[in-house]
């Protein structure tokens, strides 16, 4: 049977659709080729935070809705590691952990809720059958950071790279005071609330 599957997460966050049996705890892997960003401004300049950590095997379980073309996780937790992104500067490594409040909140989860295929697709998504053939889904995800939880709606395109690899990508904009966190500013130089994480997974299914 087909169905959707996770990744994600802005923030954070991750999403995917699979070949797995329905309602069973099965297992991914991001692939080392992954990427994910936080990308943000400040009033002199942009920047760019890269995520460096290379995630261990997940398990994750998923049960068709009653509603078509809809598809409900239980477990879906991606744990990312708040001194795993790399501004390029050391200061700014720094600036974003203390902002972040890592030594009280080390990790930024993004749990994937339910996903729904936004494409003309026929039920059990047999619209991803055709390998490269790119789908839009919506996905609802929680993301906790801070210790502050909030619900986001996801856009992002999915395809099947075959039939245990999966390729996704999307973005999502938030603001750091949703999760109580102060904006880092350095004499200066003062970073701006709004800040974008982007991700394009390849997701090996176990």
């Amino acid at each position: 049977m087909r169905k959707l599957r996770y990744l994600l997460i802005v923030s954070a966050v991750i999403l995917f659709i699979g070949l797995i049996s329905a309602g069973n705890t099965n297992q991914y892997v991001l692939d080392k080729k992954s990427y994910l960003a936080l990308h943000g401004t400040t009033n002199l300049n942009n920047f760019v935070c890269n995520c460096k950590e290379q995630f261990p095997a997940r398990s994750y379980t998923l049960k068709k809705s009653s509603k078509q073309d809809i598809w409900e996780f239980g477990n879906t937790y991606l744990k990312i590691p708040v001194t795993s992104f790399d501004c390029g500067i050391r200061k700014m490594n720094t600036d974003l952990q203390n902002a972040l409040n890592a030594h009280l909140h080390p990790n930024i989860n993004i749990g994937l809720v339910l996903a729904e295929v936004i494409d003309d697709c026929q039920t059990d998504i047999t619209c991803l059958d055709d390998t490269n053939n790119w789908v839009s889904v919506r996905a609802k995800t929680e993301i906790n950071m801070n210790g502050c939880s909030k619900t986001y709606w996801l856009d992002m395109d999915l395809r099947k790279l075959n039939t245990t690899r999966l390729h996704c990508r999307g973005k999502r904009k938030l603001k750091m005071t949703d999760f109580d966190v102060t904006p880092p500013k350095v004499l200066m130089v003062k970073v701006n609330d709004a800040i974008e994480i982007e991700f394009d997974f390849i997701v090996n299914l176990l």
